[in-house]
C-alpha cells in the first residue's frame, strides 16, 4: 500500500543479532591452568558435553555447558581443520566468542601412543578385577582419556600429512 511502512526483520542488517550472524567467524579460546592453549578465530566447533555433542557457529545463543572427555574439532578462518583433545571443564558460547575452560587440553602431537595405550590396558586389566566401587569409577575415567588420547593421535598424520 502506498505510504505503508515495511518493517525490516528483527536479524536484518543493521541488527546486532543479524551482524553477527553475517560475521563469518567468532574467537575461539581454550584455557588450561598453564595459559592459553589456542587462540584463534574459528568459523565451527564441535565438542563433547555431558549431554551430548555441541556444535558452535558464528551468531550462536549464549550458554554454558560442562564437558566430557572428548576430541574438539575446530574449523579455522580459512577452512583448516584443528584437533584437541579436551579432558572435561567448561565451555561458554556467546554470539561472538567460545571460551573453553579446562583442566588438560592435547593437540594430537603431544600424544605419546603407546603411553596412551599402556595405559588403557591398564584399566581394562583393572576393571575385569572388579575392585571397589571408587577405584572402578577412576578406573573408567582414566580408561576414557586414555580412549580419548588414543582417538587424538590419530589426527597426527592428518596434521602433519
Amino acid at each position: 500500500m502506498p505510504g505503508e511502512k515495511i518493517l525490516a526483520h528483527p536479524s536484518a542488517a543493521g541488527s546486532e543479532r543479524g551482524l553477527m550472524a553475517a560475521k563469518k567467524t567468532f574467537d575461539l579460546k581454550v584455557i588450561t591452568p598453564g595459559g592459553v592453549k589456542l587462540e584463534e578465530p574459528a568459523e565451527m566447533a564441535i565438542m563433547r558435553t555431558t549431554t551430548g555433542d555441541l556444535g558452535v557457529l558464528p551468531g550462536h545463543q549464549p550458554l554454558s555447558a560442562a564437558l566430557e572427555h572428548g576430541i574438539m574439532r575446530v574449523t579455522l578462518k580459512g577452512g583448516e581443520s584443528r584437533y584437541l583433545g579436551i579432558f572435561g571443564g567448561l565451555a561458554k558460547v556467546d554470539e561472538s566468542s567460545l571460551t573453553v575452560f579446562t583442566g588438560i587440553a592435547r593437540l594430537p602431537g603431544e600424544v605419546d601412543l603407546a603411553e596412551a595405550t599402556a595405559e588403557r590396558d591398564q584399566c581394562l586389566e583393572r576393571l575385569k578385577e572388579k575392585r571397589a566401587p571408587a577405584g572402578t569409577q577412576q578406573d573408567k575415567d582414566l580408561l576414557k582419556q586414555a580412549l580419548v588420547r588414543i582417538e587424538l593421535s590419530g589426527y597426527r598424520a592428518e596434521a602433519e600429512g
